[in-house]
């Protein structure tokens, strides 16, 4: 090729120019019609399709799995709501000084951790709780009334549980 041919050389450039990118790659595609090619391919797109119907069949399960798990959280966190209602104080909740917010609130926790169930050593924690939290609002007096009291009449009212106290659901 002559000077003629490069534009950069001439105030002429050719009519039909190639421009070509500096680091350019150019890549020449050719099929190979081979028997044993032909075959791997045809091997190729059958595993692409069993590839696909196995991936849409794993995300078709993880789905129902999803779905199952989401329906068993709601049903164990509506019957968790049920074990585990809440009145106040239960049988002196009318009588004077015991509509203290800071005792009631204690009375509800105690009700919650007896729906909870457990063991013997869970209704007795949840017991020294209430004591403690009713104690804690300023009244020690109440605090050892209420103490003695659910010990004595309070396994009537709590759950036992040979697995232990129910796990609190997520949220709350």
């Amino acid at each position: 090729m002559g000077d003629r041919l490069d534009p950069t050389k001439t105030n002429n450039p050719p009519q039909a120019a190639i421009e070509v990118k500096p680091n350019a790659a150019v890549h020449i595609k050719t099929a190979d019609t081979s028997p044993g090619k032909l075959n791997e391919m045809r091997w190729k797109d059958a595993g692409a399709a069993e590839n696909k119907q196995r991936a849409e069949k794993a995300a078709a399960d993880k789905q129902a799995t999803d779905a199952s798990e989401a329906a068993a959280k709601e049903r164990y966190r509506q019957y968790y709501e049920s074990q585990t209602t809440t009145n106040g104080c239960t049988f002196v909740g009318r009588w004077k000084g015991w509509q203290q917010p800071a005792v009631v609130d204690a009375c509800n926790a105690h009700d919650v951790d007896y729906g909870r169930g457990g063991n013997e050593f869970h209704r007795f924690v949840a017991d020294l709780k209430l004591g403690y939290r009713i104690a804690k609002a300023g009244d020690p007096t109440r605090a050892l009334v209420t103490y003695s009291g659910v010990r004595s009449i309070g396994f009537a009212f709590f759950h036992y549980r040979g697995g232990g106290p129910l796990p609190v659901p997520e949220g709350q």
